[in-house]
């Protein structure tokens, strides 16, 4: 435990708003608003924290620290024109601008190898490095949406946008979102509520819209870039982005249908949406030939993606007193993604030619789809008409005395007679579709089929209010244990979990007996991972749920805040956050990826960003959080 990872993050929100109505049926605002986030990570070991000198990585200590900052500035002025035309139809204008601007600074350091203990600098590294980034990109867009209403009954919206990123020159055209929608609410007739059908709903809303969004690329995927080269001759060039002129965003064109319910009075409710969306032209960077020179992959418009889901949400007031109220809620979105089509490209996987990313965009499959490999497994799970290689029963995925078959009890006796290194306990791997490829078996997905939460909002006494919030993830998600893997199978950094430190001490152990060491190997056969074996006792359902926050908030009472503190109102706030996680997880935490919790993590953009979640890596597990807070006016 001589290593210290530490992430502080520093996140500062605001706007201005300003509004004035000319005309009583005009009205313009204006509103400026910033995000920004500074976070600061840093990874430190001391000279000489390999206390049992087995780490083999810098044993003289080091420090990595990353400075990173993201800005975001937003600006928006529009104007609302409202008008009558007669007794039943009614119009209302929306027209404005927006313009966004988002700002990414990165600098970061390195120092390794430190003279001698008590220096925790980078400066005293004998092997030092720099780097630094800069992003920006600018989003600029006018809109207009018109919606007629009749009689307060039924309602048509059509309006659109118009955008233009700075990702795309100052020469490009600009792109155009529509957008339509029609809402009917039958409850609102004359009438409704006299026959025993409609006597019970309270509120019935019917509605269905169609629009398209669009997702740009980053600052510089248009652009052919180049990287800067050192070499002992001298500085130099090397080529980096390819390049494509042709670049655009990609489009999704959505549709939707729902229903709103309310029934008692609206003290319950109930609201359902079905979409559909199909993205067309999406950005995925594809490998061009490495003998151009250019290495790195292009961003290019090749992709599609069909998605559908559904939400509800359910709603309910069942006691409503002046001195105690309780308010009831419950959500879920069902998601299902499917990548149709790559046209022609191959799969892609997150992460570049780390191996250990065992995410991919893949054809059939979901974006972000988890494929790895495998060990032999008995003949009674090969499928009928299969050829592949199986186990036939009291055979297990071993073959360490090198005879072709693969060994039986007896034989993993006679070689177990003996001590071994467990490096050399080499369990065998199956190519099930015989493409040569060891590890492109699916293991699921990295996103929830179900995602929702519950909870409720409590008056207590007239002045206390209790809120509280349960957070789920289930179904078909599946998380890539990285940190475990590690933990278990590498030799240099890792096996330190008390399974596997068990399983190597039994094989190395003179004193063991051969049984106690063939149990051990099979107990290898649970724990071994990391390459050439990337993906395989990695995977885990994910599903969890967590008491996402619990808070009391006392409102003092106006009189006695008044006489007391010459305040109008006054309130005060204690809550907790991330307080229990019920999880089958084995993992860190199975809300844990590899970007980091500190909201500063991401790019403006990237193919680990789209589909990088999931991954248990590199990171600490969300905190347990208690904030306390006064509100006061006057």
């Amino acid at each position: 435990m001589q290593e210290r990872l530490r992430q502080d993050a520093k996140h500062f929100t605001g706007s201005i708003q300003t509004t004035y109505q000319p005309l009583p049926s005009l009205s313009l605002s204006a509103t400026l608003g910033v995000d920004a986030v500074n976070q600061v990570s840093s990874d430190f070991a001391p000279f000489g924290y390999n206390v049992d000198n087995f780490i083999g990585f810098d044993p003289q200590g080091y420090k990595f620290l990353d400075d990173r900052t993201r800005r975001e500035i937003t600006a928006e002025f529009k104007g609302t024109w409202s008008r009558l035309f007669g007794p039943t139809l009614n119009s209302r204008l929306v027209a404005g601008g927006q313009g966004f601007i988002a700002k990414l600074e990165d600098a970061a350091g390195s120092g390794e190898l430190f003279p001698g203990p008590g220096l925790e600098v980078i400066g005293a590294g004998s092997i030092q490095t720099a780097y630094e980034r800069f992003l920006e990109t600018v989003n600029a867009g006018v809109f207009a949406e018109e919606q007629l209403g009749y009689k307060d009954y039924a309602f048509l919206t059509v309006g659109g946008r118009y955008d233009r990123n700075s990702a795309f020159g100052k020469t490009s055209a600009g792109v155009f979102y529509p957008k339509a929608g029609l809402s009917v609410v039958p409850s609102a007739l004359s009438g409704w509520g006299n026959s025993a059908l409609t006597s019970s709903i309270s509120t019935l809303r019917l509605r269905t819209a169609i629009g398209q969004s669009g997702l740009q690329p980053g600052a510089f995927d248009k652009l052919t870039t180049y990287s800067p080269l050192a070499a002992d001759v001298g500085p130099g060039l090397a080529p980096n982005n390819l390049g494509n002129p042709d670049l655009k965003p990609e489009i999704s064109t959505e549709w939707e249908a729902g229903t709103e319910i309310g029934v008692l009075h609206d003290r319950a409710a109930v609201d359902f949406t079905y979409w559909n969306r199909v993205t067309r032209d999406a950005l995925y960077p594809r490998q061009f030939p490495v003998s151009g020179g250019f290495r790195n992959v292009q961003l290019s418009n090749i992709g599609r993606i069909d998605s559908h889901g559904l939400e509800i949400n359910l709603t309910g007031l069942p006691v409503n007193r002046s001195s105690f109220s309780l308010k009831l809620f419950a959500n879920a979105a069902y998601l299902h993604e499917i990548v149709t089509s790559l046209g022609g490209a191959p799969p892609l996987k997150v992460g570049g030619s780390y191996p250990r990313y065992r995410n991919f965009v893949k054809e059939g499959y979901a974006p972000g789809a988890l494929f790895g490999a495998k060990l032999v497994q008995p003949c009674s799970q090969r499928p009928a008409g299969a050829t592949y290689a199986c186990l036939q029963p009291g055979q297990y995925p071993y073959d360490l005395n090198k005879d072709g078959n693969f060994d039986t009890d007896a034989d993993l006796l006679a070689y177990f007679a003996v001590p071994h290194s467990l490096n050399s306990v080499l369990p065998i791997l199956v190519d099930e579709n015989g493409n040569g490829d060891f590890l492109d078996h699916y293991f699921g997905k990295s996103t929830p089929d179900w995602a929702g939460a519950f909870g409720l909002k409590a008056t207590l006494f007239r002045n206390f209010e209790v809120n509280s919030v349960f957070e789920y993830k289930t179904g078909n998600y599946t998380i890539t244990n990285l940190t475990d893997a590690f933990r278990n199978s590498n030799a240099s950094i890792g096996r330190n979990t008390l399974r596997a430190a068990t399983v190597e001490s039994t094989i190395l152990n003179p004193a063991s007996t051969a049984q106690q060491r063939v149990d051990a190997a099979k107990e290898w056969l649970t724990l071994r991972a990391l390459s050439p074996y990337d993906g395989l006792n990695q995977n885990e359902n994910g599903k969890f749920l967590r008491w996402r926050e619990l808070s009391l908030t006392w409102n003092v009472p106006g009189t006695w805040a008044d006489r007391r503190f010459g305040l109008r109102h006054l309130s005060v706030n204690v809550a907790v956050r991330n307080l229990m996680l019920w999880t089958g997880y084995t993992g860190i935490d199975p809300e844990l990826n590899e970007y980091g919790r500190g909201g500063a993590g991401s790019d403006l953009g990237g193919i680990d960003n789209n589909f990088g979640d999931g991954i248990d890596a590199f990171g600490l597990a969300l905190p347990r959080r208690v904030t306390f807070s006064v509100r006061f006016g006057f």
